[in-house]
């Protein structure tokens, strides 16, 4: 019988206890340990969480409820942080259609890797990635996959970028559209910034989905 995803993603990652985290204020560490690997797990690892939202997390900890209630928390805490910041930490989750796995944590792995990919689609998501990252400077590519395969995935990327739609393996490494002549959004301009908004919204979905997939909700 094959396993859902919830018994799958539990078996590849366990999370402190909600114990081990309202009780660490008390501890030397101020529980932060718990809180960085929590918070690594659901959000991606990237320095900006352990600078600043666990030290922020850990002054209230001992109130946490639930690990959904953590990831509102930190929500909330992410969202009044400045854009340089915001965008540092959605820079922590892997491209979608990453390949290397140094740079794939197993959550990651098993969310973007649960249908065979073909290999045009990986190709056409690299450039798609680079078209985006030229567009959106200090921004990466963020969506809920939600089970949905790659090329669902590369569809919406297209669409969101305004360019050809690929019909293929002969898609021809441009699909109609040349990077050299991607117009750039202004940084930190209203467009960018919305952008950044919506990245940051797809990362608490993300979240909130592994907290469900590990059993944790």
């Amino acid at each position: 019988m094959a396993c859902s995803a919830s018994m799958a993603s539990s078996t590849l990652v366990q999370l402190p206890s909600l114990d081990e985290i309202q009780t660490g204020t008390s501890e030397p560490d101020g529980g932060r340990d718990a809180l960085n690997k929590v918070v690594s797990t659901l959000f991606e690892h990237s320095p900006v969480l352990d600078e600043h939202l666990v030290p922020n997390l850990a002054s209230s900890s001992s109130t946490i409820t639930s690990y959904i209630d953590l990831v509102d928390r930190s929500a909330a805490i992410i969202r009044s942080w400045t854009p340089a910041l915001q965008s540092s930490f959605i820079s922590g989750h892997p491209r979608i259609g990453e390949q290397n796995p140094a740079q794939l944590s197993a959550l990651s792995t098993s969310e973007q890797a649960r249908y065979h990919t073909p290999p045009w689609v990986i190709e056409r998501l690299g450039w798609l990635n680079g078209v985006y990252e030229e567009r959106y400077e200090g921004l990466r590519y963020i969506t809920f996959v939600n089970g949905r395969t790659r090329t669902e995935v590369l569809e919406e990327m297209e669409s969101a970028l305004g360019v050809e739609k690929a019909r293929g393996p002969g898609w021809g490494g441009e699909g109609g559209e040349n990077s050299s002549a991607v117009v750039k959004v202004e940084v930190g301009g209203e467009e960018w910034l919305k952008e950044l908004e919506r990245a940051v919204g797809e990362v608490i979905l993300i979240a909130k989905d592994r907290v469900r997939k590990l059993g944790l909700a």
